[in-house]
């Protein structure tokens, strides 16, 4: 059986097609490397490449054993670096924030020991969910339940999808207005991906409407900063986020065709449930919830 340092001898060949090339960006010397290679024949008792020139060309020997090699490697590379954060699981928790980095007002609510526990890493949102998935994250908060053995979901509150703008907007003191008429302004949103329980979903397309133009800016942080300094912005945003904006001059406008209610989740691997820090970052979010 080969050794995973005989599988990264043979994707460095393909990449390199030298074997002086392929050695040095393994950090070996040629004789070495020309040594692993005869290692590999040795044990397969078979061909893999032939010599053109300065060029190793693959044989169909050793083309079949780079396909492993490229599924190979790549799999107990992130085996072995989720192996090293479990291992250092009681020394800290992954938190994995999207769009809606509005959510650390936690932050003020955690005990220190929990917050001093907490790292947090940035998705674009369509990536989220599937951080947690592949456990790159401990845990995340979210609109889509995830409902899995593997994964725990525990509902934190009930919020919705408002109009929002600058209290200076045209349609701040419209009296009738439709989506339609919402669609006309420049929209601004975190994600032109649309997103599952959010206003593309939920709003525009059920009333088969769109904004005819659409500004992306991954932050609900900076899209409240962008709505307080521009009159002409709208967009959907969840009702707390809004209400705690730190800008005065931000305003959120609730109509039954065109708003949506959304729930938001924390999501978390089974594997950390019983960590201190989780009963922590829950607690801190029913705190918000009540003053929402």
């Amino acid at each position: 059986m080969l050794d995973m340092k005989h599988y990264e001898l043979i994707c460095a060949i393909d990449e390199h097609s030298s074997l002086k090339d392929a050695a040095s960006a393994l950090g070996l010397t040629q004789p070495a490397a020309s040594y692993r290679l005869q290692e590999i024949e040795k044990r397969l008792t078979v061909n893999i490449y032939d010599k053109r020139g300065r060029k190793l060309v693959l044989l169909p020997s050793g083309e079949r054993l780079l396909k492993a090699g490229k599924l190979l490697l790549p799999f107990v590379r992130k085996v072995e670096t989720e192996a090293v954060m479990l291992g250092r699981s009681d020394s800290y928790i992954r938190w994995g924030v999207s769009a809606y980095d509005t959510f650390d007002t936690i932050l003020q609510y955690l005990p220190e020991a929990s917050f001093n526990k907490l790292d947090i890493n940035r998705y674009n949102t369509s990536n989220l969910v599937n951080a947690l998935f592949e456990r790159e994250v401990d845990f995340i908060i979210d609109t889509t339940p995830v409902n899995t053995k593997d994964f725990h979901c525990e509902k934190i509150f009930d919020d919705e999808l408002l109009l929002t703008l600058n209290h200076k907007h045209p349609l701040n003191t419209a009296k009738h207005f439709s989506i339609e008429k919402i669609a006309q302004y420049p929209y601004l949103t975190y994600s032109r991906t649309h997103q599952p329980d959010m206003e593309f979903d939920t709003i525009f397309r059920p009333n088969n409407c769109s904004p005819n133009t659409i500004r992306e800016a991954d932050s609900v942080s900076l899209i409240l900063k962008i709505l307080s300094m521009n009159q002409q912005y709208v967009t959907f945003l969840s009702a707390w986020a809004a209400k705690n904006s730190p800008f005065d001059n931000i305003t959120t406008l609730k109509k039954t065709a065109y708003s949506a209610p959304c729930t938001w989740y924390i999501i978390y691997h089974q594997s950390v449930e019983n960590r201190p820090e989780i009963r922590e970052v829950i607690r801190a979010l029913q705190t918000i919830a009540e003053i929402k």
